[in-house]
């Protein structure tokens, strides 16, 4: 079941972020699919090391932007990155050492995809706020300073 759109409209205001998010959001979705149909291991491990990869690339970029315009909630965003890439992580281990079951598939809805869903409407919002914020403060004191000069 694909994101409501309300979850796809949220904005970073980092275009190289935003533009992942829905191939990202319809590979978590994909990755469910198959352990809800127990797909061969072989087809489930490069949809779940592609969603590792991805998430670090889009966190990383995050951080980046977190850092760069000393966002005030930096510390609870990356900690709560921390905790789903723990999260990603066991999934990882726990497919890896038994394999695929109804539970972690059940399990695997709540944890990794209405997670993710419910950061990006909230702590990916209120980043996505925050850039503009810089961008435009940036830009008015451009502007201010090229009318005075």
């Amino acid at each position: 079941m694909p994101p409501s759109p309300r979850v796809l409209a949220v904005r970073l205001n980092l275009p190289d972020v935003d533009d992942q998010f829905p191939a990202y959001f319809k590979l978590l979705d994909e990755l469910h699919a198959a352990f809800s149909r127990h797909l061969d291991e072989d087809e489930i491990r490069p949809l779940l090391k592609s969603i590792v990869i991805r998430t670090v690339l889009i966190f990383r970029r995050e951080e980046e932007a977190m850092e760069l315009t000393r966002d005030r909630m930096a510390l609870a965003h990356r900690t709560a990155h921390q905790r789903f890439l723990k999260v990603l992580q066991s999934y990882q281990s726990t497919f890896e050492d038994s394999g695929v079951s109804i539970a972690m598939s059940q399990d695997f809805r709540r944890d990794v995809i209405d997670w993710m869903s419910e950061h990006h409407l909230l702590m990916d919002a209120a980043l996505g706020r925050h850039v503009q914020e810089v961008v435009e403060r940036s830009l008015d004191r451009i502007s201010r300073a090229d009318g005075a000069t």
